[in-house]
């Protein structure tokens, strides 16, 4: 039978992202998330083009920014307990039903009242809370559905599928905002976060490993309450004692703290602010950016697990975050929009370069936690993005995007030379069969 010869494709089968598909849940598993995958490229375009859009103010879109970030603190870690303690698919499916309730009540509210900055906080407070049922549950899921040797190419089968769709997806959001309106644009990511719902009901896994609970068969229910509560704590404090005694978590979590303070703000506010205020472009250019970015990580994706087998998955990681502040650095010298393009490009191939680090945590978990040192180290890589967040926004509002583009780089660039003080990341020998609790 005659089948094609693309290049592309035979680098995706070298590296394993298209055999993966083989095992069936993790289709399902894939499917979902590349559909739900639509939504979010929509939403990271929409969203903060409508709160310029509706209020003209950088600190707004500051204040939304920290509103989304909050719940990663205080909602992660419990919910990477509840991903260890009851069914993963249940609240893949659960986060995904209050995403579209919550899209439909801003929707709602966007026809009734006149939205101010709370309205675009609570929102956006609320998907990442329910975001936050998801990540863990589905990274914690993930080495149930391949085995062990899968695990970087169902990783990066995973982040495929979703920057395949951001391909056209931030694109397009860009066009369906001049076309329909913004707020309208948000009744597309509803329809993608209801189907991927249905589609994450079909995944079926081994049974995950159960801690035993230590409240017995209490019969009254306050009792039962406060004993399940107490399991809970414990169970945080272990996962969270087991990333401070690992060396290699304890430095990802350093890193990553350092990284996203500075990194999230500047693709959600000065970005936007940079296409709207200072190159002049329209939401089409800016969609247009971040599709560009998305489609250099997609073509990159299938090289990282050859490259991560090479030189080790640590160092692969470092390499990237260290170019990557680089190019960050140099948007402050980007006066026209190839010259945003081609930097876009080189990001999106330096970005997927980071996704070794998502395979080493999952590695280096026991089952009976993986959840939750998941949700953990999410929880830490943000913490400061909610001061970060509003400082960068009346920067902006004081000064030009320029020097904090220079600023953040800089960052960027410390953060990956802090990973490299980590041997095994450095020499490329992590070892990833640590199993202990």
């Amino acid at each position: 039978m005659w089948q094609m010869d693309i290049p592309l494709l035979r680098f995706f089968r070298r590296a394993d992202i298209l055999a993966v598909l083989a095992h069936r849940s993790f289709r399902y598993l894939f499917l979902a998330r590349t559909v739900s995958s639509a939504g979010d490229a929509i939403y990271s375009v929409a969203l903060p083009w409508l709160v310029l859009e509706e209020l003209n103010s950088p600190m707004s879109l500051g204040f939304t920014l920290s509103a989304s970030v909050v719940p990663y603190i205080f909602m992660g870690p419990p919910a990477g307990v509840l991903a260890d303690r009851i069914d993963r698919k249940f609240l893949m499916i659960l986060s995904h039903a209050v995403q579209v309730a919550v899209l439909a009540a801003l929707i709602a509210a966007g026809r009734l009242v006149e939205l101010h900055t709370l309205h675009f906080a609570v929102a956006a407070f609320l998907i990442t809370a329910a975001g936050q049922f998801f990540y863990p549950a589905r990274a914690a899921i993930l080495p149930n559905l391949v085995p062990r040797e899968d695990l970087v190419a169902g990783n990066a089968a995973l982040t495929a599928g979703s920057r395949s769709i951001d391909i056209g997806g931030k694109a397009a959001a860009g066009f369906l905002i001049l076309t329909i309106g913004a707020l309208n644009t948000f009744g597309i990511i509803l329809v993608a976060n209801g189907l991927a719902a249905l589609l994450l009901g079909r995944i079926t896994a081994p049974a995950q490993a159960k801690l035993q609970s230590t409240i017995g068969r209490e019969v009254h229910l306050h009792t039962r309450i406060v004993g399940v509560a107490r399991d809970a704590w414990t169970d945080f404090v272990a996962s969270l004692a087991y990333i401070l005694r690992h060396p290699l978590l304890r430095a990802l979590a350093l890193v990553g703290l350092v990284f996203n303070a500075f990194h999230l703000p500047a693709a959600s506010i000065l970005v936007p602010v940079f296409f709207r205020e200072t190159l002049k472009a329209g939401p089409d250019s800016f969609g247009l950016f971040n599709s560009i970015e998305s489609a250099a990580m997609f073509v990159a994706l299938p090289m990282i697990p050859w490259l991560a087998r090479r030189l080790g998955d640590g160092k692969v990681s470092l390499i990237s975050l260290i170019a990557l502040g680089v190019l960050i650095g140099g948007l402050a010298a980007v006066g026209q929009l190839w010259q945003a393009f081609a930097i876009a490009a080189l990001m999106g191939l330096l970005t997927a370069g980071v996704l070794p680090m998502q395979s080493l945590v999952q590695a280096v978990s026991p089952d009976h936690m993986r959840g939750k040192v998941v949700a953990n180290l999410a929880a830490a890589n943000i913490l400061l993005v909610i001061f970060t967040g509003p400082l960068i926004a009346w920067l902006t509002e004081s000064i030009t995007v320029r020097p904090l583009f220079l600023a953040t780089g800089i960052v960027v660039l410390l953060s990956g030379f802090a990973l490299m003080t980590v041997k095994e990341v450095r020499e490329g020998r992590v070892s990833t069969t640590r199993q202990d609790g």
